[in-house]
């Protein structure tokens, strides 16, 4: 959902992006169902994810006991930077930079590792809920996710396929850490 004061430009913005993620179609990027355009707010009916973000679902496992059935072993980790990896081959195919690739940004099916599927999503809706992973430059205008930009993308401003491969390091690391604080503690610096 838009938020209520977005300007002209935000919801321009925003109808493009959903544009863009009804042409995308593959088992590892979140799916656009439908789009409700009745209100002043336009709303985007996305597939369900049961689990949430992978952010908060990592940081939720920290606290699992060994014997816990749902506990994450590594392979369970690699598993979801695999389907994190396809998604991003996939974009990559479709010519699609994503700018954005973190945890926060990734979506998580089940709990179970027999149906868990990591899936690819954002496309500018996460911004809002994680917004201390944002920072503004000066002079450049706009939030940056600064922490898992690429340098070229920091000094330059330009964003490839090979900036969504720094950023997608730093997911495995998000990911194999299961989100160590230090990460989060930077403070956009």
């Amino acid at each position: 959902m838009l938020r209520e004061n977005a300007s002209s430009q935000e919801k321009k913005k925003f109808l493009q992006e959903a544009e863009l993620m009804s042409h995308l179609r593959h088992k590892h990027v979140l799916r656009l169902l439908g789009i409700c355009l009745d209100a002043d707010l336009p709303l985007l009916i996305l597939e369900l994810m049961e689990v949430g973000d992978l952010l908060k679902y990592l940081r939720g496992s920290q606290t699992f006991q060994p014997s816990d059935p749902h506990v994450l072993r590594l392979q369970d980790l690699l598993a979801m930077c695999e389907d994190v990896a396809r998604g991003c081959c996939y974009l990559e195919k479709m010519h699609f930079v994503h700018r954005d690739l973190a945890c926060r940004n990734c979506l998580v099916s089940a709990r179970n590792r027999e149906n868990r599927i990591v899936k690819i999503g954002d496309f500018g809706l996460a911004r809002d809920i994680y917004k201390d992973d944002y920072y503004r430059m000066k002079g450049k205008g706009g939030l940056l996710p600064v922490r898992w930009m690429a340098p070229e993308s920091l000094k330059y401003r330009t964003f490839t396929s090979q900036s969504d491969v720094w950023a997608f390091g730093v997911l495995i690391w998000e990911v194999t850490s299961l989100v160590d604080a230090a990460l989060l503690e930077c403070g956009g610096r």
